[in-house]
């Protein structure tokens, strides 16, 4: 009985030991991740204008679409909604965005928060100095007690992907950040951490 279990914590020793340097519950590219890592990589960003939007998102030299439609409401919660089309083979394609492999949890528009004196929600294009297709940064604070609270802002980061089992476009997420400082406002955390 005393060499079986030996030999069970023996082996199991053996397996943890090659197996661990192996293990991780988050992707290189997430545990790479800085404001200065991401800021200095940044070839270009697009803040999307209301309207319509002919944007290349894919980078095969042909002008996609981006709506950016507006909201209005009689309180100072407005907000816009923002959906991407990618054009192939002649047919326009509407971009889900992921946050997870589940399909139906997938997104087909985004949309802002806004308060009176403080965005707590939107969105930016990016593309890095290696690439040919935009990434996109949704940038959203916590709510807190109200809406001028300032608190850390969360970059949560997509890539542009094409699936070709379901032949559609995926923005999916592949890492979030927080910002170095508190805001109240989205806006200035996207210009002062990531100069978009």
């Amino acid at each position: 009985m005393h060499n079986k279990l030996q030999i069970t914590l023996f082996l199991a020793t053996l397996i943890l030991t090659f197996l661990t340097p192996t293990l991780s519950f988050t992707s290189s590219s997430e545990q790479k991740l800085t404001i200065q890592g991401i800021k200095s990589n940044i070839a270009h960003s697009v803040r999307i204008k209301n309207g319509l939007n002919n944007i290349d998102i894919d980078g095969d030299n042909a002008k996609d679409i981006i709506m950016n439609g507006y909201r209005g409401n009689i309180t100072a919660h407005d907000f816009d909604a923002y959906s991407f089309y990618i054009f192939m083979d002649k047919i326009s394609n509407i971009v889900a965005i992921s946050d997870s492999d589940d399909v139906s949890k997938d997104k087909y528009e985004i949309f802002t928060h806004k308060g009176a004196d403080c965005i707590l929600r939107d969105i930016r294009l990016f593309k890095n100095k290696d690439e040919k297709s935009y990434n996109l940064v949704i940038a959203e604070r916590e709510f807190g007690e109200t809406y001028v609270d300032e608190k850390k802002v969360t970059f949560s980061l997509y890539k542009l992907d094409y699936d070709n089992d379901e032949t559609r476009f995926i923005f999916r997420k592949y890492g979030e950040i927080k910002s170095k400082n508190n805001y109240c406002d989205v806006e200035e955390a996207f210009k002062k951490e990531l100069d978009m």
